[in-house]
């Protein structure tokens, strides 16, 4: 049996990375590999202090050289920047296959040089993030027209919220919508609760991105809220369209859009993997944007928020949301 390690950024549960791992293992089952083989580790990278994130950097790399495994697969830039340096040279055991980088392969071959024109010089390959943001506005103004106006994009300044927004402005540079994308920054729940405030009276503003990722609780300085905890105060403030980056966004109650297929991405990752296990050469597998998006609406939201959407809007969809 082939041994596959999977270093994950987040927790078991996180609304970006779940999805990937689902998709990640369901690939490599289907090509006929053990799920109960595979070693996963899981930095629960949002909650944690920099003390315990470091610890668990530690207990990750001591996991991964002992396990000694033919093909690692890293889910979100944190694992990918821990486990990377182990496979910068043609020579060596194992490969490494990334998904949901938000830092483009380009960027970080400034770092790692691990590719030319994406085809790997290394034992790494993978599937970058791409965000479709400009997909996402283009079905927005179908709904609004040149009304769409301004864009928020909700973000708190940890090293994730930041390297997201910067995806989403290099989306758009050069295009028409770069003067549509206005970066709010919020760091605590008292951030959120104002910038809503704005959002929801602004006249000009008729839809907005909430991208939070890791803030601090009002009451606790030292608790981390994530999107999941932030969710039902946006809600409950903006009656405007949330759109969202992650179809999972949707399960929380946001309306939704154009978005990256986080299950798709992690499943081309996968399949990345179990070819190389079957003995494809790595420099046969080009690094990848992910491949699909889903447009996906969620209707108890659209109701909540009294829009009413064109016939040939609704036939975009892919998935209604009840």
């Amino acid at each position: 049996a082939h041994k596959i390690f999977i270093l994950m950024s987040y927790q078991k549960n996180d609304k970006c990375g779940n999805p990937q791992l689902r998709g990640v293992i369901d690939a490599l089952r289907y090509e006929g590999h053990d799920e109960q083989a595979m070693q996963i580790f899981f930095f629960n990278a949002r909650t944690s202090s920099q003390e315990e994130l470091e610890r668990r950097k530690s207990e990750a790399l001591n996991a991964f050289k002992e396990y000694e495994p033919d093909v690692t697969v890293s889910i979100d830039d944190l694992a990918f920047q821990t486990i990377a340096p182990y496979f910068l040279y043609k020579k060596g055991r194992g490969f490494l296959v990334f998904t949901g980088t938000n830092i483009s392969p380009e960027d970080y071959n400034r770092k790692y040089h691990f590719h030319q024109n994406r085809r790997p010089i290394a034992r790494i390959t993978g599937v970058y993030e791409k965000l479709f943001i400009k997909k996402q506005l283009r079905f927005i103004k179908l709904i609004f027209g040149e009304k769409t106006g301004r864009i928020p994009v909700l973000y708190s300044s940890d090293p994730v919220g930041t390297i997201v927004l910067k995806q989403i402005l290099d989306e758009v540079s050069g295009t028409p919508y770069e003067t549509w994308i206005v970066p709010m920054k919020v760091n605590t729940l008292m951030d959120v609760k104002i910038a809503a405030r704005k959002v929801q009276e602004d006249p000009k503003i008729k839809a907005y991105i909430p991208l939070t990722v890791a803030i601090k609780s009002d009451d606790d300085p030292h608790k981390t809220l994530t999107i999941k905890d932030v969710a039902p105060v946006l809600l409950e403030a903006i009656k405007k369209p949330d759109l969202a980056l992650n179809a999972a966004f949707v399960d929380l109650g946001f309306w939704g859009g154009v978005s990256v297929d986080f299950y798709e991405m992690g499943y081309c990752a996968g399949q990345m993997a179990a070819m190389l296990l079957k003995g494809y050469h790595i420099d046969s597998i080009k690094i990848k944007d992910a491949p699909h998006t889903v447009t996906i609406l969620n209707l108890k939201r659209n109701q909540e928020i009294g829009l009413r959407l064109p016939g040939p809007v609704m036939g975009m969809v892919d998935t209604f949301i009840k």
